[in-house]
């Protein structure tokens, strides 16, 4: 699709009147996330977490569902991993309750959460959702989430034994 064609044109003048995201939003578009570091007549431009901006035609938002990761509050962040069915349900979400409340920079309001994602052959994929103000930090909190759960989890002995009984990040 060129830069120039109508359809691009048109989009831009939509995405300037409908306003689904903003300027500094973290959104997801198809196989795309990033914060919104440009909005043009035809097209938008997103930062990575990894600092790469992708430019993107705005005739493609009318194809598809954006999905608005941020809001002036903030971020949810969600981290999944996999526990071997042998380990209760209860202990698992007290765990990952308790990686969580050990992170910097995660909030009380929204209270984190956790569910079960997926049922598996050998475990159970569960995720912990929690919220941030901080939306720029995204890689780093979760980094530090993951690191957290690994410390959780071993403090009460649920890493050793077979593959399926160890905390796996999804």
């Amino acid at each position: 699709m060129s830069l120039w064609s109508p359809s691009n044109i048109l989009a831009g003048v939509v995405l300037s009147i409908r306003r689904p995201f903003a300027l500094g939003d973290r959104i997801r578009f198809g196989e795309h996330e990033g914060e919104v570091v440009e909005q043009a007549l035809l097209f938008t431009r997103l930062r990575t977490a990894r600092q790469i901006e992708v430019i993107i035609p705005n005739g493609l938002f009318l194809k598809a569902p954006i999905e608005q990761l941020s809001t002036a509050s903030g971020l949810i962040l969600a981290c999944e991993v996999r526990v071997g069915y042998h380990v209760a349900r209860e202990m698992v979400e007290l765990m990952l309750l308790e990686a969580a409340q050990r992170v910097g920079g995660i909030t009380d309001d929204p209270m984190p959460f956790v569910r079960i994602a997926r049922l598996g052959e050998r475990a159970v994929v569960y995720e912990v959702c929690v919220h941030t103000p901080r939306v720029h930090d995204q890689d780093r909190l979760l980094s530090e989430l993951r690191e957290r759960i690994v410390d959780v989890f071993a403090e009460n002995r649920v890493m050793g034994g077979s593959e399926a009984s160890r905390p796996e990040p999804v």
